[in-house]
This record gives structure tokens, sequence and C-alpha cells, in this order.
């Protein structure tokens, strides 16, 4: 994820964090307790669909592009 700073005249700092990912599993929740529960698509169906995969490096900005992706898929 990134940290902005704004310093004296007008000078951004930007720091940016990377990760490599190492395994991406999904897990269902169930929304009144949150805990564990079957989901209704398949795993399989749902990483199809992520353009984050093993062994990538991801930045802040792909990370919040694959979590928009999957919410609007789900919602």
């Amino acid at each position: 994820m990134a940290d902005i700073d704004t310093l004296s005249g007008g000078i951004v700092r930007l720091q940016v964090a990377e990760a490599e990912v190492n395994n991406i599993s999904i897990r269902f929740l169930d929304r009144k307790n949150g805990e564990p529960t079957k989901g209704k698509t398949s795993p399989e169906m749902i990483l199809q669909q992520l353009t984050t995969k093993k062994g990538q490096i991801i930045f802040g900005l792909s990370q919040l592009r694959c979590k928009d992706k999957l919410l609007t898929k789900t919602s």
C-alpha cells in the first residue's frame, strides 16, 4: 500500500510498498455472524476472475482494482 505526505512547497512524498503473492485461498463467511460457511460459487470460478496470480509482484493500485472487481461481482 502507499503512504502519501504533503510537504511544504507543494512537494508530495509517496511511499509505495510492494508484495509478492504467495498463496490465494478463498473462504466464505456468513454475513450475519462472520463464521465460515459454504459458498454458492466455486473457489475456482472466483480465482479465474482475479487478475493477481501466485508469484506476481503487486502494488497498491492493482490490489485495489482486484478487490473492487471481486466486490462488484459478489454484491
